[in-house]
């Protein structure tokens, strides 16, 4: 909370249990309605961090890949000793606000930025592939794909949670308690 004169003005995020219910009110009802009224953007991300999105679709095309599912691939990488990052996706996070969502998605573009395929960043590559960094010869092919992914996911995570140092996480009961919230806040 940051006070504006007397007034406090909500920068945070809200968090909704993930449930196919809340999914429907959320997008049917809840967000267009405080976008119709307030005139204010809104964005949202499925589990503990944005980059949790990003891993599910990778285990879902290692996992293809190898005709198989992501319970095979899980199964797989635990039997040779790479434990998969626990999706988590049972919360929904939902950024309202022309500021904090401009903050965010600044915050994602910087990310983005910072894991281009620039010259230093080539170079940095070619170095950590050289010495052995980030790869293990003991993986199957499949494993050590998801090996990096799961590199990137944690660093990014990381990222994340300094991102997310000092704001206000709000946890919500119901949509229409969300809706409240959203309406209310200054």
């Amino acid at each position: 909370m940051q006070a504006i004169g007397s007034q406090p003005n909500f920068t945070g995020i809200y968090r909704i249990k993930n449930t196919p219910q809340n999914v429907k009110e959320l997008s049917e009802k809840v967000l267009p309605m405080y976008e119709y009224i307030r005139k204010e953007p809104f964005t949202f991300y499925i589990g503990d961090n944005p980059f949790v999105q990003g891993l599910d679709i990778i285990k879902e095309i290692v996992a293809n890949a190898n005709q198989a599912s992501k319970a095979w691939l899980e199964m797989n990488a635990k039997n040779h000793g790479q434990i998969l990052p626990n999706s988590n996706t049972d919360f929904i996070h939902i950024i309202t606000s022309k500021k904090d969502v401009q903050e965010f998605v600044e915050y994602a573009l910087k990310r983005l930025k910072a894991l281009e395929n620039t010259p230093l960043n080539r170079i940095k590559n070619f170095f950590r592939e050289r010495f052995g960094q980030n790869e293990n010869p003991n993986l199957p092919e499949h494993l050590q794909i998801m090996d990096k992914a799961i590199n990137l996911y944690e660093a990014e995570k990381a990222e994340f949670n300094k991102y997310l140092q000092g704001k206000n996480i709000v946890s919500v009961s119901s949509p229409q308690d969300l809706l409240y919230k959203m309406m209310t806040e200054k």
